[in-house]
């Protein structure tokens, strides 16, 4: 029996100068005092050495429609994606900054221009080389309408242009400075390094038959059941951070859809996978006490799991009926109900595991049923002879809750909505039909939960410049249009100092929630599951997916 918890050292800040040399200053002594004294990113020792072969299955969550990093913009895909593709530098979950396919970096005096010195040993699957031009084009596709990007275009933020100034060193240079949050999306795999000469090869099949640089390249893929991925026999770049550069010691690597938490529990019991993720709350005890499995839990940064309300969709348009829904839900009681208290209620924009986390939220919307009553019958909002739903000029308090995951999370938030006159209909979708809905803007309330370890997630989430629209996926599903909160959101990107930046954040932080934009829930905690026989088993720099490149197996075959 294990467990193990890992949390980000957030509150220890990265020296801008020292990033500029491509290292970071947090200490190991900053670290282990956030972490109980663990180290986060240190694989299960267990004495013994390392053994090639065998196949790993994964039991994941969801289905992957498409394996394009530069396209998609589903964590779920990113189990699979990650290890077809490499990024130009790598992050652990103690904020650390590492080499990647780049070598080494700096940054401009101006905060304007990244170069980066390519690693000249690397070669895609396909057996074309990886240099300076190759790193330009792949940029280039990521920011070209044509390419029809979901978020990796999104997270280069002011990215200008691409530049190969010799055969391994490129430039990327930015319209404004953004040093802080460009740094933690080229080490995200959504950036992973695409090759853009079998992408125009292949076209549409591309994102069906992807080729990267990593570790593992793609076998085999069937609909809505597994992908499957072999090992890469002339990997031998891995990033410091790993135990060995060379090739993975796993032979072949196997991604299963397994949606329901039962069924993934069950396939793990029964040795039909070896790692599963999201193990579900009530499964958490059991591992725990059962000496042939580990768990190992993170909280994720980034944005928490949050409901979008919609302030453009009446009744939402009215900040009374948005600040009356944040009084109205008892944050701990939902979680302790749903997730048997494994996970920490949010209050904000921003996980408390994120740098630049503001505690301040934290106080703004105690749970006060009277106050959300006061609130609604302020603006007009009132009860009618039997009817248990509030209405205004013969409007219904009705809202729309869009959630393409937990369900559950949703009812008990419509049991606690209901107590003050507000009636919420849970719409389970699929992403096809999220995304129809977030076009339109058609529902009230939208379940969402962002990846990051820079604030500047909430360029992603609440920019007026990522409302979506018509044929247009975006994030932004407040759709929220405010200059005051642009401008600081645009601030905080450029600023380089921590001290500026932890202000402005604070700011814009109290912005969203004085306004209601959102209904903060829980903080995103991802708990794998595996038995004692698999080892090596590390998270990535975001607690959200495990690394394989030194993962093995006991009796590998």
């Amino acid at each position: 029996m294990s467990f193990e918890h890992w949390n980000n050292g957030m509150k220890a800040s990265i020296d801008r100068r020292e990033l500029l040399q491509g290292t970071s200053a947090v200490s190991a002594s900053l670290l282990l005092a956030a972490n109980g004294g663990k180290n986060v990113f240190a694989a299960q020792d267990t004495g013994a050495s390392p053994v090639p072969g065998g196949s790993l299955v994964v039991g994941v969550d969801s289905t992957f429609p498409l394996l394009d990093p530069s396209v998609s913009s589903s964590r779920y895909e990113v189990w699979v994606f990650m290890n077809i593709f490499d990024t130009l530098i790598v992050r652990t979950p103690d904020l650390e900054f590492h080499p990647g396919l780049a070598e080494s970096w700096t940054v401009s005096e101006d905060g304007l221009t990244i170069s980066f010195q390519l690693r000249q040993d690397v070669v895609f699957h396909d057996g074309e080389p990886l240099n300076a031009e190759a790193v330009k084009a792949h940029f280039e596709r990521v920011v070209d309408p044509a390419t029809q990007s979901r978020l990796a275009a999104t997270l280069l933020g002011p990215f200008d242009h691409a530049e190969a100034i010799d055969e391994y060193t490129v430039e990327l240079h930015f319209s404004r400075p953004a040093v802080g949050p460009v740094m933690d999306a080229l080490s995200q795999p959504y950036l992973g390094i695409v090759s853009v000469t079998a992408a125009e090869r292949l076209g549409d099949q591309f994102a069906r038959e992807p080729i990267g640089t990593g570790p593992f390249r793609f076998k085999e893929w069937v609909n809505d059941e597994h992908v499957i991925l072999e090992r890469n026999e002339a990997y031998n770049w891995a990033p410091p951070i790993f135990d060995h550069q060379g090739p993975p010691h796993l032979e072949q690597l196997e991604f299963k859809a397994i949606k329901e938490p039962v069924v993934r529990t069950a396939s793990l019991q029964s040795g039909e996978t070896q790692l599963i993720t999201w193990v579900s709350p009530p499964d958490v005890l059991n591992f725990q006490n059962d000496d042939n499995y580990e768990v190992i839990s993170g909280h994720v940064p980034g944005q928490p799991l949050v409901y979008h309300l919609n302030t453009q969709l009446s009744p939402t348009t009215d900040i009374n009926v948005r600040q009356a829904i944040n009084y109205g839900v008892d944050r701990p009681l939902v979680v302790d109900a749903i997730y048997f208290g494994l996970f920490p209620p949010a209050f904000g924009p921003l996980s408390s595991s994120t740098f630049g986390y503001w505690d301040g939220v934290e106080s703004m919307y105690p749970f006060d049923p009277e106050k959300a009553i006061q609130l609604l019958e302020e603006a007009g909002w009132t009860l009618e002879g039997d009817n248990d739903t509030r209405s205004k000029d013969g409007e219904s308090l009705t809202l729309t809750l869009m959630t393409l995951l937990e369900p559950d999370l949703g009812v008990e938030v419509q049991t606690q909505l209901r107590d003050i006159g507000i009636e919420l209909k849970v719409e389970q979708v699929s992403q096809l039909q999220q995304n129809e809905m977030v076009e339109a803007g058609s529902m009230h309330m939208g379940w969402l939960r962002q990846t990051s370890g820079d604030p500047d997630i909430m360029y992603t989430t609440f920019h007026s410049s990522n409302i979506p629209g018509p044929g247009r996926m975006a994030w932004g599903w407040s759709y929220y249009n405010d200059p005051e909160l642009d401008d600081l959101i645009e601030r905080g990107a450029a600023a380089t100092q921590d001290e500026e930046r932890l202000e402005i954040y604070q700011r814009a932080q109290q912005l969203v929630m004085e306004r209601a934009l959102i209904l903060p829930l829980y903080t995103v905690t991802q708990i794998l599951a595996f038995p004692t026989s698999i080892h090596g088993v590390k998270f990535e720099g975001h607690n959200y997916h495990a690394l394989f490149n030194d993962v093995w197996m006991d009796n590998a075959e």
